[in-house]
């Protein structure tokens, strides 16, 4: 099921249906608990909400 989940994923991407921005963590299952990676994660969503729904960003803090 996770192989056609992805393959789903990277179908969606290709046609252009999808944001290919994607977030992982070598040290992580399912879900960020390592708090490093977490904000990674809040980080990535904050770009997100900025880009797509015309919110801001904290520019200073590093990527």
């Amino acid at each position: 099921m996770h192989d056609d989940l992805i393959d789903a994923a990277d179908w969606a991407i290709a046609q252009g249906y999808a944001d290919p921005d994607r977030i992982g963590a070598e040290d992580e299952g399912h879900g960020f608990e390592n708090p490093e990676n977490q904000v990674r994660l809040y980080r990535a969503i904050e770009r997100h909400f900025a880009e797509h729904l015309g919110g801001r960003r904290d520019t200073a803090a590093p990527a």
